[in-house]
């Protein structure tokens, strides 16, 4: 389990899913909750937390500490539902989808409504991290709303 910075203090929460690497990315899904800080104990806050997202990312932010790890949980995703999937069972990574961590940080600061959902050229680009993309986030905010 792992936490990302908000920019009011809070932190979203995310797990990775396994140690497979994949050339310095690690697949990780992310929940709808967050949490006051970094110091709170993450067994109680994600109890009942849905995964929302899921994506293949670079590892740097948990290698340095920028995304502080916070202990281990059973892994909340089948392996069919990890990002990539597909791309996992035929060993061919043509056509994978990585971010790196600015673009998940974008995403989570888009999903809590800091910045919005629409900013991106594509103003649907942020619905391909859901796994329900027909479904923007309740605390999500278009450019109209700002």
């Amino acid at each position: 389990m792992f936490l990302i910075p908000l920019p009011d203090s809070a932190c979203a929460v995310g797990q990775v899913l396994g140690s497979e690497e994949f050339g310095g990315f690690v697949p990780v899904v992310l929940f709808g909750h967050r949490v006051a800080s970094a110091d709170v104990s993450l067994d109680e806050a994600i109890k009942n937390a849905v995964p929302v997202a899921r994506s293949c990312v670079g590892k740097l932010c948990l290698d340095t500490g920028e995304w502080p790890v916070s202990g281990r949980q059973p892994i909340f995703l089948s392996t069919a539902d990890w990002p990539n999937a597909k791309f996992r069972k035929r060993r061919s990574w043509v056509g994978a989808k990585f971010d790196n961590s600015v673009v998940l940080e974008t995403f989570l600061k888009a999903y809590w409504g800091y910045e919005p959902w629409d900013g991106m050229k594509d103003p649907d680009y942020f619905t391909r991290f859901l796994f329900e993309p027909n479904h923007r986030p309740k605390s999500a905010r278009l450019k109209a709303e700002f």
